[in-house]
């Protein structure tokens, strides 16, 4: 998820999706199966979202039968962002990038970067890692395919957290007080920004006190992703307030009263294919359904998440499934097929919440629907299947759902969030 998708891991949440699932699937001999396509921005995008002040959306857009992948263009340069909610975000934060750029021509920011500290700031230079490969070179081409999802795990402090200049006393506080002015995520994955971030953070660091945009900032919209949360507002102060150690203290606290065991816990604590910001939100999500049984396998599947999107992924879905339990219905249970999260309510309707962008009826999702569909018929209390997803399905799909009995609810975020 950065130019920073060089890793380039989306076709990977197709083999997520399906591999979790193929087992007990009917064989659809009939079915005419949809490919991955390629479709245009003009007609996904209003005009402002496609070319703005700081960026330009590239007209093509892949679509992988589940999410769309966009590149855009600025002059920092070229940034892929798997899912459209990844889009919005991206380009908020190049706007506040384009604020931060504006502070750093002002005598406060020149004052606190000479202020008996020139030699830190060059030497502190080299501490922050900088950008290098081509989005180009991002695309794995058909072993993608095949890769195993049980794959390695990666251990250890965030790569989107401040290295070595988080150790020194102060300056962490400092950044976390820029991000929460110009309203961005301080672990973003958006390695441009975490540099911006960092520079004028050096600078209030140095000069002794925060640099005060007055009102001035641009917005980054950290928010939008977590709009589902009902309280964006609370969530962006923890981010401001807390520090990296902290908020994992508040995530141990938070896991240990759901009931997950301590090994299970230090496991997902450093995963770093999530983001703090995403650990956290993950975990505040099923925090707030204390009512829904069977949280702990959520925290299970989470913890062996082995790529970026899939980390994305599990995160808005969590936020899905707790907005669902706030603004719809409440859920008493979690249930799973393969690695799937399906819930239900007590009118005996099951639901399953997907942050997808677009939903082709393809092999693998035939796969899904039916050992979803095959467990839930078998289950006495059920009466309706009903699929949330946060962007559309084709006709395809729908046709094919409905055969399986499934209600789908598209452009589900404002009913999730009514309340």
């Amino acid at each position: 998820m950065m130019h920073i998708f060089n890793r380039f891991s989306w076709r990977t949440l197709t083999v997520f999706l399906s591999v979790a699932m193929l087992s007990c699937s009917p064989v659809f001999a009939d079915s005419h199966f949809e490919q991955p396509s390629v479709t245009t921005a003009s007609s996904l995008l209003p005009a402002n979202v496609i070319k703005g002040p700081n960026h330009t959306v590239r007209n093509v857009v892949h679509n992988d039968g589940f999410l769309n992948i966009y590149d855009i263009d600025s002059k920092y340069g070229t940034l892929r962002a798997v899912s459209t909610a990844t889009l919005h975000k991206r380009i908020g934060e190049l706007n506040a990038m384009a604020g931060m750029e504006q502070l750093k021509g002002t005598e406060e920011f020149m004052h606190g970067i000479t202020d008996q500290a020139g030699k830190f700031v060059e030497g502190g230079v080299g501490l922050i890692t900088h950008p290098v490969d081509s989005i180009s070179g991002a695309v794995s081409g058909l072993a993608s395919l095949f890769k195993s999802v049980g794959g390695t795990l990666h251990y250890g402090k965030s790569e989107t957290e401040s290295g070595r200049l988080s150790m020194i006393s102060g300056f962490d506080k400092t950044k976390r007080e820029y991000a929460a002015e110009y309203d961005v995520d301080v672990y973003s994955r958006n390695q441009y920004l975490q540099d911006e971030l960092n520079e004028i953070s050096r600078a209030g660091f140095l000069g002794k006190s925060i640099i005060r945009l007055g009102g001035a900032a641009a917005t980054g919209g950290a928010g939008v992703a977590l709009s589902v949360t009902g309280n964006v507002q609370a969530f962006n102060d923890l981010m401001r307030t807390k520090s990296a150690g902290d908020l994992r203290i508040l995530i141990q606290d938070k896991l240990e009263k759901i009931g997950v065991s301590s090994d299970l816990i230090e496991v997902f604590i450093e995963n770093r294919n999530f983001t703090l910001s995403q650990q956290t939100a993950l975990v505040l999500a099923l925090d707030g359904m204390s009512g829904t049984a069977n949280r702990v396998a959520f925290i299970k599947f989470s913890a062996l998440t082995d790529n970026d999107d899939i980390a994305a992924f599990r995160t808005r879905q969590a936020l899905m499934y707790a907005a669902y339990n706030r603004s719809v219905a409440p859920l008493p249970a979690f249930d799973y097929v393969g690695q799937f999260a399906v819930a239900h309510d007590k009118a005996g309707v099951a639901v399953v919440c997907a942050p997808l962008d677009h939903a082709l009826w393809t092999r693998e999702l035939s796969g899904v629907v039916a050992s979803i569909s095959n467990h839930l018929d078998a289950l006495p209390d059920i009466k309706r299947k009903s699929l949330f997803v946060t962007g559309s399905v084709s006709a395809a799909t729908r046709q094919q759902m409905e055969k399986w009995g499934w209600t789908i609810k598209e452009h589900s975020l404002t009913a999730l969030a009514k309340k």
